[in-house]
C-alpha cells in the first residue's frame, strides 16, 4: 500500500506547542493558548500585482511617475549625444595627427627617393 497525499488540519486554537519531555508521547505535548501567526499568514490575501498597484495610484502620482520616466529618458539620450559628439571631436584630432604624421613620412620618403635617383645613396665616411 502506498499513500499518494496526506492533508493535515490543525483544529487547535493554540499559538504554539511546547514539548514537555523527549519521550515522543502525545501526552507530553502542551498547547500554548493565543492566536497562531501561521493561521494569519495562511489566511492573508495575496500581495497585489504591479498592475493592481498602478491602478490604485492617483492620477497625480501617475503623472509624476510618467514625467520622471520621460525626464530620465531625455537625460540619457542627451548624455549619449554628448558622448558621441565628444568622441567625434577626439576622432577628428586623432585623424589630423595621423594625417600630419603621414604627410611627414611621405615627404621624408620623397626626399630619400630623390637622393637615391641622384646616386647619393652610399655616402659614408668609413670604407666597408
Amino acid at each position: 500500500m502506498s499513500i499518494r497525499s496526506v492533508r493535515v488540519k490543525d483544529y487547535s486554537e493554540g499559538k504554539e506547542y511546547v514539548y514537555g519531555d523527549m519521550t515522543g508521547s502525545w501526552d507530553s505535548i502542551d498547547i500554548v493558548s493565543g492566536n497562531s501567526t501561521a493561521l494569519e499568514t495562511l489566511n492573508a490575501p495575496p500581495p497585489l500585482t504591479a498592475s493592481q498597484r498602478w491602478n490604485k495610484l492617483s492620477p497625480g502620482a501617475k503623472i509624476g511617475v510618467g514625467s520622471s520616466v520621460g525626464v530620465t529618458c531625455i537625460a540619457l539620450i542627451l548624455l549619449a549625444a554628448f558622448h558621441c559628439v565628444r568622441q567625434r571631436k577626439a576622432g577628428r584630432r586623432e585623424r589630423a595627427a595621423a594625417d600630419l604624421a603621414f604627410e611627414s613620412e611621405r615627404k621624408e620618403l620623397s626626399a630619400y627617393q630623390m637622393q637615391m635617383s641622384k646616386g647619393g645613396f652610399a655616402v659614408s665616411s668609413r670604407p666597408f
